[in-house]
């Protein structure tokens, strides 16, 4: 759908079947876990840095005043941090278009089942994820109304 939006679907698009419920629980489990180790790569390395600094006699470096970096340094913290933003923003990206097949996949299964909602409940390691499908003419019966009919 989104390459059709975009004007980049072409004939062989045409016979693209939507990946099944478990396939889409395993795409989300996998990203969680480069997502995790990516994580725990960056610490590592952060660990190993701050093992191997030979700063022992150095209180110099260790008082160095406010503003006192170089601009290579600047720079270089500011191209770590746009990368890093970038990684994340892919990151999300690409979770936010599985999300997005999963609810499709839901459609499509309550079409089938002849059903108002559908719902795909998943735990992946330490993450939980909902995901929710509901009829759109059936989104008032859904709604809580109080005494007051509110």
């Amino acid at each position: 759908m989104k390459r059709r939006r975009e004007g980049k679907s072409d004939a062989s698009d045409a016979d693209f079947e939507l990946p099944t419920k478990e396939e889409l629980n395993d795409m989300l489990a996998q990203t969680l876990k480069l997502r995790k180790q990516r994580k725990l790569a960056k610490d590592a390395a952060e660990d190993e840095k701050e093992l191997n600094k030979n700063d022992t006699n150095s209180t110099a470096a260790a008082n160095k005043p406010a503003g006192a970096l170089t601009a290579e340094e600047r720079a270089a913290k500011k191209a770590e941090r746009e990368a890093a933003r970038a990684a994340k923003k892919e990151e999300m990206a690409m979770i936010r278009n599985l999300q997005a097949a999963q609810g499709t996949s839901l459609l499509d299964e309550m079409k089938a089942n002849g059903t108002k909602t559908a719902v795909a409940e998943q735990s992946y390691g330490d993450t939980y994820m909902k995901t929710t499908a509901l009829d759109a003419s059936s989104i008032n019966d859904q709604m809580h109304a109080d005494a007051s009919g509110e």
